[in-house]
């Protein structure tokens, strides 16, 4: 336990995030059941909206994920944090240059829900197919 507390501590003063759990998993987990849904996006300019469906957990953040280099071979990708609106919506800002995104809802049981849907290690076939083949592309 003492091992454990120092390491929060420690995660805690760099700001790092905690795992998340993956309500994909095939087990059960705890609160799985609960995940939301998300359930249109749209983007005007550099403005994206999401609305998404709580299914009994409360979504308490939101982070936008890009890239400014989608299709290359060693895509770089960035985190920032997105908006949560009334009536279940999400909106972001596109940095300039932004060429693919994705949108990350965590809820209150630190369940993450990503739009759309991130490929596993097998799908992406070992790292040869960038992510962005499965993100939004900027219009």
């Amino acid at each position: 336990q003492a091992l454990n507390a120092k390491l929060s501590e420690i995660l805690t003063e760099m700001e790092a995030s905690y795992p998340y759990y993956n309500p994909d998993f095939m087990h059960p987990l705890p609160n799985k059941d609960k995940v939301c849904t998300i359930n249109s996006h749209t983007q005007k300019g550099d403005r994206v909206e999401f609305s998404y469906q709580e299914h009994g957990a409360k979504v308490v953040r939101a982070n936008l994920l890009y890239t400014l280099n989608g299709g290359a071979r060693y895509e770089e990708w960035f985190r920032q944090p997105a908006d949560l609106l009334p009536d279940s919506k999400v909106v972001a800002q596109l940095p300039a240059g932004t060429s693919h995104y994705f949108i990350n809802l965590i809820d209150e049981n630190n369940f993450l829900e990503s739009y759309p849907e991130v490929m596993d290690m097998r799908g992406q076939a070992r790292g040869k197919n960038p992510y962005s083949t499965m993100a939004l592309p900027v219009k």
